[in-house]
């Protein structure tokens, strides 16, 4: 029986960093697609913390809420591209 449960616990410490890496990948696509390189490094740097803030607050909130225990990466791997493509969508209708 706690050979299963270190089995779960494994997975799910590699689907938070696999969360994690999705969060950070989505981020800077996001970044390079909005053309936030094209105001230097600053600019880059901006618009990568400016991306990636929104959904990590919202993700904290949400894994405050959850019974799970180590689910953050999780949560924020699924919020941060949903929001990131809806900011995109919405940026593009507005141009």
């Amino acid at each position: 029986m706690e050979s299963k449960n270190n089995i779960v616990e494994g997975n799910n410490n590699e689907l938070n960093k696999a969360g994690y890496i999705i969060a950070l990948v989505s981020v800077f696509f996001y970044t390079l697609i909005t053309g936030g390189f094209s105001d230097g490094i600053i600019g880059a740097i901006a618009s990568f913390i400016g991306g990636g803030i929104i959904p990590f607050l919202l993700s904290f909130v949400i894994s405050l809420f959850v019974k799970k225990e180590k689910t953050f990466g999780k949560i924020l791997g699924i919020i941060t591209p949903s929001l990131l493509i809806l900011s995109y969508i919405g940026q593009s209708l507005n141009q």
